[in-house]
């Protein structure tokens, strides 16, 4: 479920969709860590990543679409070098299709999230953002 404890993501840290040798965290980890590879991550000093937690709907809504944009950018390093891992580009894929999914939701529940959401027949991008009536700069 969405918005459940989890935020959604499977909390193993691997996917398990992926069957090739190359680790890769879920969407959750991989954002909060800031590297999607399992084997990759390496903590500076005794210094651990910092557990975040959306506080509403909203804000659990936004986080997961930034987790998968994260994941989807790592991914696609990584296939920039490894462009013959059909495992990684189907999970690749798969995160594409959830974030595309999410970003209607949002869209639809809570306005435009990007630019491109504006284009009308009127230019009203500065007129559009929850976030400019509430908690002052929260998000910006």
């Amino acid at each position: 479920m969405l918005f459940d404890g989890n935020y959604g993501f499977n909390m193993n840290y691997m996917d398990n969709s992926v069957k090739n040798e190359v680790k890769i965290l879920n969407p959750y980890e991989s954002f909060i860590r800031g590297n999607s590879f399992k084997d990759e991550y390496i903590p500076y000093k005794k210094y651990s990543y910092l557990e975040l937690k959306p506080t509403n709907n909203q804000e659990k809504l936004l986080f997961n679409i930034m987790s998968l944009c994260f994941i989807i950018n790592d991914l696609n390093l990584y296939l920039d070098l490894n462009s013959n891992d059909k495992d990684v580009f189907n999970l690749f894929k798969k995160y594409i299709k959830e974030e595309q999914a999410l970003i209607e939701q949002y869209k639809n529940e809570y306005g435009p999230i990007t630019l491109n959401d504006t284009i009308g027949n009127n230019y009203n991008w500065n007129t559009n953002f929850s976030w400019d009536n509430k908690r002052g700069d929260m998000y910006v």
